[in-house]
């Protein structure tokens, strides 16, 4: 059996966002070089919204007796969360008006999105910034990998 006891609606949830992530980790990413920016801000803000997906659903539960889930790792993801989506630099992410944020300085301008990782997170490099991206979008994909039992799922070949 593919699911671990759940109901319907929260696994077909679970796997929704599982989809999403993994696009980006296995089809996306290795489609372009290390770094594409445009890959980064993708993987930004489908990270952005499957935490707070995870996030309404954690709210829901707290609120609601008729779902329960593993609340622990979820807190562990919304609190790496809370570190790397800051409002000035998520805002500059989804949106396209980078002028009017004041986050973009002169000297930055040679670096990926004009130096607003380094700005918004005290001189952090965007390398650096990649990597607990990376690492947060792993920590995703493997609580919603747990919420299934791959084990007994066999594909038949074409």
């Amino acid at each position: 059996m593919l699911f671990k006891g759940q109901k319907k609606e929260i696994n077909l949830f679970y796997l929704h966002l599982l989809c999403n992530m993994n696009f980006v980790k296995y089809i996306l990413r290795p489609l372009f070089l290390d770094g594409n920016i445009w890959v980064f801000r993708v993987e930004y803000i489908v990270s952005y919204y499957t935490l707070r997906a995870l996030e309404r659903l954690k709210n829901y539960t707290e609120n609601n007796k008729d779902i329960t889930i593993e609340s622990k790792e979820i807190y562990d993801i919304l609190k790496l969360g809370k570190v790397l989506f800051k409002t000035k630099v998520r805002n500059c992410m989804m949106h396209y008006n980078l002028e009017n944020a004041g986050v973009i300085s002169f000297e930055n301008i040679d670096k990926p999105f004009y130096g607003i990782i380094e700005k918004c997170f005290n001189g952090k490099s965007y390398q650096e910034y990649l990597i607990e991206l990376h690492g947060l979008s792993n920590m995703i994909i493997d609580f919603l990998n747990n919420q299934f039992d791959f084990s007994n799922v066999k594909l038949e070949s074409f």
